[in-house]
């Protein structure tokens, strides 16, 4: 397992914070896909978007009292480097729903609504 400097370095050279899981089972639901999220493990898409609302909601209310610190620690470090989860999860959101704007992938949800 790799750990989140080796990550970061991915981002940064143009690799892809999440993918799509390359395995198709037969129950699966194309429009919520088994999400990959480098360097941090899988979750569905709705789990994710839901994981990164909470986190962001948190941080929302921690700011409205004054608590900048922690919104800074949770998404910039230094120069502007990611530090933290929340970064390459919204990452992983982005490259995942630019991979699911694909022809193959249009199809494969349309192959499934058929069923």
């Amino acid at each position: 397992m790799s750990n989140l400097s080796s990550t970061v370095r991915n981002i940064q050279e143009g690799n892809l914070a999440g993918r799509l899981e390359p395995k198709e089972y037969p129950n699966d639901n194309p429009e919520d896909p088994t999400v990959i999220i480098t360097g941090f493990g899988t979750m569905l898409l709705s789990q994710l978007k839901h994981d990164v609302y909470k986190k962001l909601n948190d941080l929302a209310q921690r700011t409205k009292k004054g608590d900048f610190d922690m919104a800074i620690y949770q998404i910039v470090q230094g120069e502007g480097k990611f530090s933290q989860v929340l970064p390459h999860k919204l990452q992983a959101i982005a490259d995942v729903e630019k991979q699911m704007s694909t022809r193959q992938w249009k199809r494969r949800i349309t192959m499934y609504k058929k069923k």
